[in-house]
């Protein structure tokens, strides 16, 4: 990741610098920047705008005030199918960003919840990555008395809600709301809470609000040494990783999914990797140990679910046929799963495939097959979501 080196840079020369979440992969790096500002007399701050929001603020007063009673039980749900632009496949990759969605928005996640409630007794950590990034994590929090749970999804829609329970009342706060959340004492009415705050005091007003803070290096500013204890929680996820059960998995690709050693013979390319049909058949393929996976998609943003495997994703568009032949260029096969213009598609895929199959006829008709739910699903599935 590129920030460590971008951070260390400036400060050598001089600046005082606003570093964008997360700050760096690892507490080593991390600590490695703050000598950087220490040795050349510079400020480093980290750029965590969730907690510049008057509601999280406001979160943390009534959790330290002991208004809810002792703590029971803390639930945070957030993401949903990945959706955002990104600039390519590099986001996917574990050397580049540090992880899946628990670098990603995990990073919010847990310093909220560290800076709400401290420092957890221990943690717990499953994903479902495959040698890649994960896209569906769940950390346990064990506290004193509590546990909190985080369940976080690039795949599947979350509720986009955190709940504190306590003895004497509870409060739920929608993800990245500045102002709003909800609050009740017990046997009291609900309240739907907006903090008061300056007109246009919104998501955008934050980012604006943590500049400021830097800039004047007021209380609200948040110095790099602030996020240690997140930087830590996250590397002890990762060291400590448990595989995430996944019901739809056969048993054969279960073993194989705890035991990750795949025998590549052939490479197969699967257009459209990124849908449910596409993503199932990268999974069976990659965890059937015989073939090197390709997985093309329209936008680099869907590989967000292949990216759980360490594979070689392209981007190429269904109607762009000299994008799809540079896709499919020393492919053994070709799974078709993708919208687009038929002709097109097939033409690339026969010139993919030219001097490979004993018949162009046969790349031709490699699109057309079907697919029956139970192997898609593997022998027993029952349509359960995994135990986020």
């Amino acid at each position: 990741m590129a920030h460590a080196d971008q951070v260390i840079a400036a400060l050598n020369a001089g600046k005082d610098v606003l570093c964008e979440k997360p700050l760096a992969i690892g507490g080593a790096r991390a600590r490695q920047m703050i000598e950087a500002a220490a040795r050349n007399n510079r400020l480093l701050f980290a750029g965590h705008v969730r907690r510049q929001f008057p509601a999280t603020n406001a979160i943390r007063d009534i959790v330290r005030s002991g208004l809810l009673g002792p703590i029971s039980a803390v639930t945070c749900f957030e993401g949903g199918p990945f959706s955002r632009p990104v600039s390519g496949p590099g986001y996917f990759s574990r050397s580049s960003s540090g992880g899946g969605v628990l670098q990603d928005i995990g990073s919010h996640c847990t310093d909220l919840l560290t800076r709400w409630l401290g420092k957890p007794d221990h943690v717990a950590h499953e994903d479902d990555a495959f040698g890649g990034v994960e896209a569906n994590c769940l950390v346990t929090l064990d506290y004193h008395g509590f546990r909190a749970k985080i369940r976080l999804s690039r795949d599947w829609a979350q509720p986009n809600i955190y709940r504190i329970v306590g003895a004497g009342g509870w409060l739920e706060w929608p993800v990245n709301n500045p102002r709003n959340f909800r609050f009740a004492l017990s046997g009291g009415d609900t309240a739907d809470t907006q903090m008061r705050a300056p007109q246009g005091d919104d998501f955008h007003r934050a980012f604006a609000r943590q500049i400021e803070a830097a800039l004047d290096n007021d209380k609200n500013v948040v110095s790099a040494a602030d996020i240690l204890p997140t930087i830590a929680m996250i590397e002890t996820c990762y060291a400590n990783r448990a595989a995430m059960a996944l019901p739809w998995l056969a048993p054969d690709e279960l073993a194989r999914a705890h035991a990750f050693e795949a025998i590549m013979t052939e490479r197969i390319a699967i257009l459209g990797a990124g849908g449910f049909i596409g993503n199932r058949a990268v999974e069976m393929l990659t965890l059937g140990g015989h073939y090197e996976v390709r997985p093309v998609v329209r936008a680099a943003q869907s590989l967000a679910l292949a990216s759980r495997f360490v594979l070689d994703g392209r981007i190429a568009d269904g109607r762009d046929e000299a994008a799809l032949r540079a896709a499919f260029s020393g492919c053994d096969a070709i799974i078709h799963a993708m919208a687009g213009d038929p002709q097109t598609i097939v033409a690339a895929i026969e010139a993919g495939l030219s001097g490979r199959c004993g018949r162009r006829r046969e790349a031709a008709d490699l699109p057309q097959f079907r697919v029956r739910p139970w192997a898609i699903a593997g022998p027993g599935y029952d349509g359960a979501k995994p135990a986020l």
